[in-house]
């Protein structure tokens, strides 16, 4: 009993080097990834500019140069305002096309209901015909 309470110090002490130590690797870890991605995002290969080879994953970032970066902004925000523009047009179309459609169909509908009626009418006049006869 008495090896039990003095191995308690030891095992307690080797717990606490155990922590320490996983402690300090996850901390290095830590360190290595941050300075791993710091050098991807500045080194030079690093590039947000679509490659000429047609790959549309790799892009590529101009170095530094603000006038590039600032004319391709303005080009982009004319691309999109003119999209934007070629969308509302399209709405419009769509929607008068919708309407179209459901004034086609209105009017279909309801000279199906008058062919439905005629045929009604001849029917019962038929009938009435025959019956008088």
């Amino acid at each position: 009993m008495v090896s039990g309470v003095e191995d308690y110090p030891k095992k307690h002490v080797q717990q606490q080097q155990l922590h320490t130590r996983y402690k300090l690797k996850m901390l290095v870890l830590l360190i290595l990834t941050n300075l791993l991605t710091v050098y991807i995002f500045t080194s030079p290969y690093f590039n947000l500019r679509p490659s000429p080879m047609g790959s549309k994953n790799h892009i590529s970032l101009p170095p530094g140069d603000s006038t590039t970066l600032l004319d391709e902004l303005s080009s982009t925000k004319e691309q999109l305002s003119i999209s934007h523009s070629l969308i509302a047009e399209m709405h419009k179309k769509l929607n008068s096309t919708s309407s179209l459609v459901e004034a086609l169909l209105t009017e279909l509908s309801s000279r199906h209901w008058g062919l439905d009626r005629e045929r009604e009418r001849k029917r019962s006049r038929e009938i009435i015909e025959c019956c008088h006869v």
